[in-house]
């Protein structure tokens, strides 16, 4: 049976004896659920062979078991795609990982079906679809000007709100609570946002392009996968406040929150469990008006960084759309001002789930929620106590005094 090729489709780094077969799966959403259901390689095998012979197209299962390789950490990236597009792949598919590429990043797509996005993490989620044998075979890519012609003509839930944070102090049961509604969809620090935001720092490009891709990587996130969600939010990732004023001029609608917390709580985290953006060079120095960062130890650099992104806040705060919230009020804040704040009219059944929500650990949401904060200021000693006095201590006041 000869199937026509999508005209979307740029390239198929795949045999071509699988091209038939590729280009039937990716016209038919069913075909997609049908497949993307198989999680065990030879089930998968066996289902795809099945879809072939229905259609009559002739192909073996050696044939498909030599190109179906697990990527549980997207190292596949760097490398060419199976599937390369021109506009975005089907609406069960997300953009999971970016690809760097001389003219701007590209992006690796996997399906998600009409699967809620539930996970602590957006990279949990990734991680879970790239189980996914089905994956293996069709993960798809697309530039950046496909990404950007592709938020013209698919639809995508309105962004709804964005969630800044200190690091450490509530961002991840935030997100949870907010998601905890059915028709939320959220983005928990989906790396695709990041590599667009780096990309319009780093590049040079001018502002209007810069808005432009930053607006098709939401929709392409938030995108309408036909799985019954109607808002969409954002956690951003800790250094984002650097780009609030791109994305106030991009989202100029969308309010946005952010999450502070005693500094030596979050610190005592950071130093039980460090995280990326702590590591020198994560951040570039360029991105807090530097030429270098500076020699200092863990701690003290660690509350350098934080007192860093945390400055943007308060610097750009005349921009509007924000509304800062401490660590101890979280659960109650958010169904009630923070609700209000996004635009959210939530029913008495919905605020029981939300409320539900705030009771599990974030992180580990089938554990009940453990205020640590005691424990963490009884572990702070004297050199990590100074560090946050002498660079967060400041910015911890102003937020207060925004608070108010």
């Amino acid at each position: 049976m000869e199937v026509q090729r999508s005209v979307n489709v740029a390239g198929t780094n795949l045999p071509p004896e699988l091209h038939p077969l590729v280009d039937l799966i990716l016209a038919r959403e069913d075909l997609q659920e049908r497949l993307g259901a198989e999680i065990e390689a030879n089930a998968f095998i066996a289902a795809a062979g099945a879809v072939a012979s229905e259609n009559g197209i002739a192909i073996s299962e050696d044939q498909l078991r030599a190109v179906l390789r697990p990527d549980p950490l997207g190292m596949g990236r760097f490398g060419p795609a199976p599937i390369e597009m021109t506009d975005w792949p089907p609406r069960g598919w997300l953009p999971t990982r970016s690809v760097f590429m001389p003219e701007g990043p590209a992006f690796d797509w996997l399906w998600f079906g009409g699967q809620p996005l539930n996970q602590p993490f957006f990279e949990d989620e990734v991680r879970r679809a790239s189980a996914l044998p089905l994956n293996w075979l069709l993960r798809i890519r697309t530039g950046l000007p496909a990404l950007i012609a592709g938020a013209e003509s698919h639809d995508s839930l309105p962004l709804q709100g964005m969630v800044f944070h200190m690091s450490r102090c509530g961002s991840t049961l935030a997100a949870q609570m907010l998601g905890a509604v059915p028709g939320h969809a959220v983005s928990s620090e989906p790396e695709p946002l990041d590599a667009v935001l780096r990309w319009s720092a780093e590049s040079g490009v001018g502002l209007d392009q810069a808005k432009t891709a930053v607006s098709a990587i939401i929709a392409a996130l938030g995108r309408d996968r036909g799985h019954g969600a109607n808002h969409h939010f954002i956690k951003m990732e800790v250094w984002h406040t650097l780009f609030l004023p791109l994305l106030r001029q991009a989202l100029p609608q969308v309010n946005w929150i952010y999450l502070h917390r005693d500094p030596v709580e979050v610190l005592v985290s950071l130093r039980d469990m460090p995280s990326h953006h702590i590591v020198p060079s994560v951040i570039p120095a360029g991105y807090f008006g530097l030429n270098e960062l500076p020699d200092l130890p863990h701690d003290e650099f660690a509350s350098f960084v934080l007192a860093q992104v945390t400055a943007a806040v308060p610097a750009h705060w005349h921009l509007g759309g924000g509304m800062v919230i401490d660590y101890p009020d979280i659960r109650t804040a958010i169904p009630t001002r923070v609700a209000v704040h996004f635009g959210l009219t939530l029913a008495a059944d919905e605020l029981a789930l939300v409320r539900q929500a705030s009771m599990r650990d974030a992180k580990a949401p089938g554990s009940v929620f453990f205020d640590d904060s005691a424990r963490k200021r009884a572990a702070a000693g004297p050199e990590l106590i100074s560090a946050a006095e002498r660079w967060l201590k400041p910015m911890r006041n102003r937020l207060i005094e925004l608070q108010g």
